[in-house]
């Protein structure tokens, strides 16, 4: 196969996602069988191509290795400057520097712990030179009969599937490394076979950067199109951003991904009131916010509930964005009736009883009792009495991965870990999936992010949750708004379903393909 050949058909192989580590896999496999030729037509299939062990082909210096600990290392090297220094090699890479060498020539290292060995597209083995130290993490290869180029691309191809042990660290002992098979061509060809190899990796590598460099566009633009659409402030900049978006919608959503991004500026164009009609009869929020903050009063003292939230007062020239007259940008803690948390102790699990959940259970944006914990009936009791999750209320997740929120839809008895938060609120003013909606939006969420403390172990407290801005229409537009952003929400996801489908499609052409021409 001549290199011509296999550059004419880059693009198309490329298009599919894998497809770049696909084609160095092939150019590889075609390489060392002695298929890839600029003067003849490659080896014939019929021809018979030569193996021998590894062991035969090439020299093993593993017992030259000396391992050092981090700690050693950094002894070693302080106070040193980099030209004292010199590379310090691993398993898959440089993993720091030393102040000596063991080797001074080029040599493979191939992995023998830690390593992918199972995934056919990633590398195993690669190339160092000069003066350099190697710890017992990778083999260290000199090739006799093979040139070092060539036995690195037989070890980046070869199948290690049987040759590997261990269950959760994967790793390749020298016993079983000795006998893999190496092709054996002539030094000419395997010069020729290396060089073309390098020539086409070289193609591969510049098309993988103008695709990257289009993608970058791509989600800039995408990015700026769906801010535009956002930002709008008139019915004119809306049609004008949406028709923007419409005019470039297949190159623009082209990904999943995308199509998520697409999901939750529909939910921001939902709460800011842009997707639905809005009512005209509601009146102004001075009419009928009063009402609600009554209601939710009312509501305290028939729950026994003494303690309000502590909400600061609200500065209307610092909201997110400006909403109708009808609107209200109120704090949770105001139009809520209770803000708390589930248990701030761990209790005493069973192996059946009452499902006791925690953050894990909800950041998927569902509930999900398959993999809960389990408490008795007596301790159920216990904890309801300060948090009681019931049909209609919102769950919002604050330790860990914070800020998710999922309406409550199931009438089932359950108690909930501190990692969660219950939010209860009257059903009359507060429509159940718009605050869904309104809270997992980019701005709900973006105020999720800043009240957040902490790296490792995130927290969002309660008095921050209770400190939410949140844009409150009446309630007939509530439901207007829920209305219009699951009917596009419904679409976008079948477009989204769609395009993963064919994106599994694409790679099993691609990999078919690649099959295909590796078998010619």
């Amino acid at each position: 196969m001549t290199p011509e050949f296999l550059i004419a058909n880059f693009e198309r192989l490329a298009e599919a996602p894998e497809g770049i580590p696909q084609l160095k896999r092939l150019i590889s496999t075609l390489a060392v069988r002695g298929e890839l030729s600029r003067t003849r037509s490659g080896r014939s299939s019929k021809e018979q191509v030569h193996f021998r062990p590894l062991a035969e082909v090439a020299e093993i210096l593993d017992n030259q290795r000396i391992p050092i600990n981090s700690d050693e290392r950094e002894a070693r090297i302080a106070g040193k400057t980099r030209d004292e220094l010199y590379p310090y090699y691993g398993a898959t890479q440089q993993v720091g520097w030393i102040d000596g060498y063991i080797f001074e020539e080029e040599l493979v290292l191939l992995g023998e712990d830690g390593v992918p060995f199972l995934d056919p597209l990633r590398p195993k083995a690669y190339i160092v030179s000069g003066k350099t130290w190697v710890n017992n993490h990778a083999h260290v290869l000199k090739g006799t009969l093979v040139s070092n180029k060539f036995l690195c691309l037989v070890l980046n191809i070869t199948s290690y599937e049987g040759r590997i042990t261990g269950t959760t660290r994967a790793k390749l002992n020298q016993s079983r490394m000795k006998d893999i098979p190496v092709p054996v061509l002539s030094l000419e060809d395997q010069e020729e076979a290396t060089s073309l190899a390098d020539e086409l990796m070289a193609k591969c590598d510049e098309l993988e950067k103008r695709q990257e460099a289009a993608r970058d566009t791509r989600i800039r633009v995408h990015k700026a199109s769906l801010n535009s659409l956002v930002e709008a402030t008139t019915p004119d900049e809306l049609s004008t951003a949406w028709q923007r978006l419409s005019d470039n919608f297949d190159s623009l959503h082209e990904t999943p991904e995308r199509i998520e991004h697409l999901n939750q500026s529909i939910l921001e164009l939902g709460i800011r009131g842009r997707l639905s009609k809005l009512d005209q009869t509601a009146g102004k929020s001075s009419e009928w916010l009063p009402e609600l903050v009554e209601s939710v009063r009312q509501s305290r003292d028939e729950l026994g509930i003494k303690r309000k939230p502590k909400t600061d007062d609200i500065d209307l020239s610092k909201v997110p964005f400006v909403v109708p007259d009808s609107w209200a940008w109120v704090r949770l803690g105001t139009i809520c009736i209770q803000v708390t948390d589930g248990a701030h102790h761990t209790p005493t699990y069973t192996p059946t009883g009452i499902p006791f959940l925690s953050v894990k259970d909800v950041s998927s944006g569902t509930i999900n009792f398959e993999n809960c914990r389990y408490i008795s009936e007596d301790q159920h009791q216990a904890l309801i009495a300060r948090c009681n999750p019931q049909l209609g209320d919102m769950l919002l997740t604050k330790v860990g991965t914070t800020g998710i929120a999922k309406l409550i839809d199931i009438d089932r008895e359950f108690s909930i870990f501190v990692s969660l938060a219950l939010l209860k609120f009257p059903n009359e003013f507060l429509d159940g999936e718009f605050f869904e909606l309104a809270l997992n939006s980019p701005a709900l969420k973006k105020q999720s992010a800043e009240f957040t403390q902490g790296v490792g172990n995130k927290n969002l407290v309660l008095r921050h949750i209770s400190n939410f801005l949140f844009p409150l229409p009446p309630i007939s537009d509530q439901r207007k708004i829920v209305q219009a952003v699951r009917g596009l929400m419904d679409t976008s996801n079948g477009l989204k379903t769609d395009l993963s489908s064919a994106q599994v499609l694409r790679t099993r052409l691609s990999s078919a393909t690649v099959h295909a021409l590796a078998a010619a």
